[in-house]
């Protein structure tokens, strides 16, 4: 019963709206792979996602974390001016960031031992800047519960990078094809994102400064406590594809990133999109002083089973999958995938989970558990001397242990909050 009052809910209805734009957005680049796995080598993809793995730790902390806080003011103006302190935050950093990497490009590529990324590390600021500030855009979108023009700008994100990387990769671009076709779509969702909050009421000239340093002094909290734990959770994403650039090259980069992508991205999202929709619900719900174990609960339920349909079919189909939709030199990404799949499963069902520590005040708990991910990640650093069938195990060991016990941790919260009611 819990569960069907949960999904004929508005929480599973906006999450639904979101759903779309998220499906639609991931559907795009998984019926254009078999194409751009023909147009592109192994070794691209491999280069193109070590720079991904750059840009996406910086994106998550370049607002300061300032987007975390959007929907926490009651007054409108108030989480306009959040937002606004966000977006100026991530200029400033992405400007510190560009000086810096121009003189040390090379550098760069030779510790990561590939001077194809050497021209494209100067772009990593640009695109860092573009997804930091649709962060803060973004939340200001859900913060008003327009879920439908937040599906929009993936829809139109993806749509862009995946036209771009076709075009280019027919014009033999190799990997310049593949980075200017991200930036561009990057760039589109941040202008998208900007002229809707401005439909909707988010206008600029009403943004002063002395109210900007206002809020960042409210909420100054974000950037104190959880920006270096949210670098540190973000980092612990990405290393492993650094480590396996460093490890095995580019190729089985590109078959271990490429597997994640395609078994993993669609899950995140989906379970992101209805994070995003529990954070206004529980935001709302606490202001309230409602209970919120019973939606939590069920939640879980549904996304268990969910997952569980999920690792079965990767399981007995991902090899002889990836063969045929993308090739059968891919044969190899469909291996890493039955690995990947268990980690992904658990981050499926656990991550939405996440908001519950901002949401409820316990922002000091998510990130000492942060922390610990992240130097659990880093015993990658040592696993050089592995094959890359025990890489894999080793690191699905580690997400698997670390994501049960974040639901520990967010239980213990949860709990503690129900108990406050009761007083």
């Amino acid at each position: 019963m819990g569960n069907r009052n949960l999904i004929g809910s508005g929480l599973f209805r906006n999450t639904a709206v979101l759903f779309s734009g998220t499906a639609i957005a991931q559907v795009i680049p998984l019926l254009l792979s078999p194409v751009l796995t023909r147009l592109y080598s192994p070794a691209d993809f491999g280069t193109y996602y070590l720079f991904l793995s750059m840009v996406a730790p910086l994106a998550v902390v370049y607002s300061g974390r300032y987007d975390m806080a959007v929907m926490l003011p009651s007054e409108k103006r108030d989480a306009a001016h959040v937002a606004a302190v966000g977006v100026v935050v991530a200029g400033l950093l992405s400007l510190i960031t560009a000086i810096l990497v121009w003189p040390l490009s090379h550098f760069i590529s030779l510790k990561f031992e590939s001077p194809d990324v050497e021209p494209w590390l100067i772009w990593v600021p640009v695109a860092v800047f573009f997804m930091a500030s649709y962060r803060c855009v973004s939340f200001l979108l859900i913060r008003d519960e327009k879920y439908k023009l937040s599906s929009v700008n993936k829809v139109v994100q993806t749509s862009a990078t995946g036209a771009s990387s076709v075009g280019m990769g027919w014009q033999n671009a190799n990997l310049g094809g593949l980075i200017w076709s991200d930036l561009i779509g990057k760039g589109l969702l941040f202008i998208a994102g900007f002229v809707q909050v401005k439909r909707i009421g988010y206008a600029m000239r009403n943004i002063n400064l002395s109210h900007m340093r206002e809020m960042a002094r409210r909420y100054a909290e974000y950037p104190k406590y959880n920006a270096l734990p949210a670098l540190a959770d973000s980092l612990s994403l990405n290393i492993p594809v650094m480590m396996v650039f460093n490890f095995f090259g580019q190729q089985v980069t590109s078959f271990f990133n490429f597997s994640r992508q395609v078994i993993g991205s669609p899950l995140l999202l989906v379970s992101g999109s209805l994070s995003q929709v529990l954070f206004q619900r529980i935001a709302r719900k606490k202001e309230a002083g409602e209970s919120i174990r019973k939606m939590l609960m069920s939640t879980l339920g549904v996304l268990s089973l969910l997952a569980l349909v999920y690792l079965a079919v990767i399981e007995l189909t991902a090899e002889d999958l990836f063969a045929w939709a993308f090739g059968e030199p891919w044969r190899m990404a469909g291996y890493h995938a039955r690995f990947l799949a268990i980690s992904f499963a658990l981050k499926f069902v656990i991550s939405p989970l996440s908001i519950v520590f901002p949401a409820l005040g316990a922002i000091k708990t998510g990130s000492i558990w942060q922390g610990v991910y992240f130097f659990a990640i880093a015993v990658l650093f040592f696993a050089g001397v592995l094959s890359i069938r025990q890489f894999l195990w080793l690191y699905v060991a580690i997400e698997s242990v670390m994501y049960l016990i974040y639901l520990y941790l967010a239980l213990l919260v949860v709990n503690r909050y129900e108990s406050s009611l009761t007083k």
